[in-house]
Order: C-alpha cells, then sequence, then structure tokens
C-alpha cells in the first residue's frame, strides 16, 4: 500500500488472504511462462503456450 492503505480516493483498502493467495498464483505463473520463454528462446525452439490472462 504506497497510499498508507488507502485507494486514490482516500478509501480504506482492505486485502484478505485470498487476494494474497491469487497475487502470488499469478505472480508464480509469470515467471513460470517467463522462465520458459527465456529456455526455449536460449535453446531456439517454438512453444506455443497458452495464456490464462
Amino acid at each position: 500500500m504506497h497510499r498508507g492503505g488507502k485507494n486514490k480516493d482516500g478509501n480504506a483498502v482492505a486485502v484478505t488472504d485470498h487476494d494474497l493467495d491469487e497475487l502470488i498464483d499469478n505472480a508464480m505463473a509469470i515467471g513460470e511462462k517467463t522462465y520458459l520463454s527465456l529456455e526455449n528462446a536460449i535453446n531456439g525452439e517454438s512453444v506455443e503456450t497458452n495464456t490464462d490472462f
């Protein structure tokens, strides 16, 4: 929370455990896809992947 726990309108922002779990899952998915893409680029491979977001 870069605004002291408030949104741009000054209202309090509540972050739940579910929100944090979802954020971690998405970050891990991005990391995995980036790693695989980089690995494929280094190896000169072309692999189709589906994206969930």
